[in-house]
């Protein structure tokens, strides 16, 4: 009996669940973007000369 009541009062709980719990993530437009394109790309290829640095590949002695 007290299981099933539980049971009823989780899923109740669930019905009332408001849907602005759950906020929607702020992601700018790219014309308003504060890194460019080709800052970003070097970005990336700086990090993969410090990863190859730190963690050189084991296949080429």
């Amino acid at each position: 009996m007290y299981c099933r009541m539980l049971k009823k009062a989780v899923q109740q709980g669930r019905r009332e669940q408001r849907s602005d719990a759950y906020a929607v993530p702020y992601v700018e437009p790219l014309s308003e973007a504060r890194t460019s394109l080709s800052g970003f790309f070097s970005i990336l290829l700086e990090f993969e000369e410090v990863v190859k640095e730190i963690f050189p590949d084991p296949g080429q002695n």
